[in-house]
Parts: structure tokens; sequence; C-alpha cells
């Protein structure tokens, strides 16, 4: 079983990989072109409704299209009818009724479409087993709710490889 399809090749990934890279290139180049025309480059997966807009509406004022989901389960599909090509980018809620963000990161980790994707654990949870589990599970960063929208755009720039200028290079 596949979810979504791939990117449309070695050029596309080759030109995405050069502008987000070069700042100089990435600050006059529409963050919206870098992945397919129906695939945005961020996707969010939360059960909460408000919490979803306060990432679309934060990521919308840097610029950044988002793609948001009610659940793992609508975001798998979406995936899976190749309706959604997969993101650069997700961030996924952990405490998720029907399926847990710790189990949409253990399947998507498991396919190779996802091997580009960066994962930003979302959550209340915000304890040392959390934080290690999300590690586990093949999650870059994890985000504590509730966030500020300058936060959750600068993590979300990270996880593209982009920093602010005086930010340091993570250790």
């Amino acid at each position: 079983m596949s979810y979504g399809s791939s990117y449309s090749g070695a050029g596309a990934r080759a030109r995405a990989t050069r502008v987000l890279t070069d700042p100089d290139v990435f600050f006059s180049t529409d963050l919206r072109s870098l992945g397919q025309p129906d695939s945005p480059l961020v996707a969010v997966v939360d059960d909460s409704y408000f919490a979803r807009r306060v990432v679309v509406l934060g990521l919308a004022r840097a610029g950044i299209e988002v793609a948001d989901y009610g659940d793992g389960f609508e975001a798998l599909d979406a995936w899976q009818s190749g309706k959604d090509a997969p993101p650069r980018v997700l961030l996924l809620d952990i405490g998720m009724p029907r399926l847990s963000g710790y189990e949409v990161a253990r399947l998507i980790r498991s396919k190779e479409e996802f091997a580009d994707t960066r994962i930003i654990m979302l959550s209340s949870y915000c304890g040392p087993l959390d934080r290690v589990r999300s590690k586990l599970v093949g999650a870059c960063d994890f985000l504590a709710k509730p966030f500020a929208a300058p936060e959750l755009v600068r993590r979300v720039r990270r996880a593209l490889g982009l920093f602010d200028p005086g930010e340091t290079w993570p250790e």
C-alpha cells in the first residue's frame, strides 16, 4: 500500500533544495512553487479545529501555504489517494482520538514517499517522555501547546532548513 505520490522528479527536488539552501534565492522565491501544484509545503494534522486555524493563519501570515487535516485517517487518505502529495514539513498533534500523532508518524516513516518529510510534533503533553517518544518515531522537533505564531514560524523555517539572520545552527 502506497501513501500519496512522490515529487515530480529529481529536477524539481534539486530546484527546491537549491531554493531552500540559498538565502538570496529563497527570499526572492514564492514558497508555494517548491512543491507540486497540488501539494502545500506544510501540512498540519490536529483534531482541534481551533488549533489547526491557529497554525494555518500563523503560517499564512509568513507566506507559507498549509493543508490541514482533522485526523490522521483523513491525512493518510488524502496522501494515499494522490489528492495531496507528501508535505515537506508535517505538524502532528500527539493526542488525537482515532489515530495518535505517534501512530501517524510511525506509518509514514515506513513509506519511501515521506523520506524527506520533516515532522514537528505538537502537543499539550510536554513532558520529557513525550519529547523522547517523539524523537523515537522520527520527529525532528517538538512544540508545546499553547505556542506563539512567531515561534511556530521559526520552527517550521528551521525544519525547512532556513535560519533567520543572527540565528545559530542547532547543535
